[in-house]
């Protein structure tokens, strides 16, 4: 009977020694697992870190592109002004002229009886200077001023005061517009810079 027991003894031992193996087995694959586990959350997080990169720099490089295109437009807002400005200054001085020497026409033919031949020869001499330096195309200015040349036109005889005073305070009237539609411009744009 003995021998059994030493056989048993054995086998316990041998079973004891195959468990710790079995165990340390285990511990060496989980050991590998958890290794595993950190290179695949370290991988994952260097991944996202990159995904964060590259949407930080295109974030970057959409705001950077974004201002560049606002620069642009500005520029391009001030080199329109630039240009326009001279026009619009342009159009004010002929304006201004216009209405100048309308007020001294109408002022002349307040209390007059008859249109005189001077008065009606530089209505006539405004009406063609505006012709000529009206780089516009203003066509409802040019309308007035051809009543006043038409008024100013006729024979010394047919010339009515009346005509002459309705086609000035037209003009005066017409005049003004421009130069509050000038001025609220101005306004406007200022306003927007």
């Amino acid at each position: 009977m003995k021998p059994k027991v030493i056989i048993l003894g054995s086998e316990m031992i041998a079973e004891r020694n195959l468990a710790k193996s079995l165990a340390l087995e285990t511990t060496r694959i989980n050991s590998e697992q958890t290794k595993i586990d950190l290179e695949i959350d370290a991988k994952r997080r260097i991944e996202e870190i990159r995904v964060e990169e590259v949407t930080a720099e295109t974030r970057r490089e959409r705001e950077v592109k974004e201002r560049i295109r606002e620069m642009k437009i500005e520029a391009a807002q001030r080199e329109a002004e630039e240009a326009v400005s001279p026009i619009k200054e342009g159009l004010a001085q002929i304006t201004a002229k216009i209405f100048d020497s309308a007020s001294e026409m109408a002022e002349r033919m307040k209390d007059a009886e008859f249109v005189s031949g001077s008065l009606a020869k530089r209505a006539r001499q405004m009406c063609e200077w505006y012709q000529l330096m009206n780089f516009t195309g203003d066509t409802s200015l040019e309308n007035v001023l051809e009543q006043l040349q038409a008024a100013a036109g006729r024979e010394a005889k047919e010339r009515s005061p009346e005509e002459m005073r309705t086609a000035l305070s037209d003009l005066l009237r017409m005049t003004s517009v421009h130069s509050k539609k000038l001025l609220d411009e101005d306004r406007l744009s200022a306003l927007e810079l």
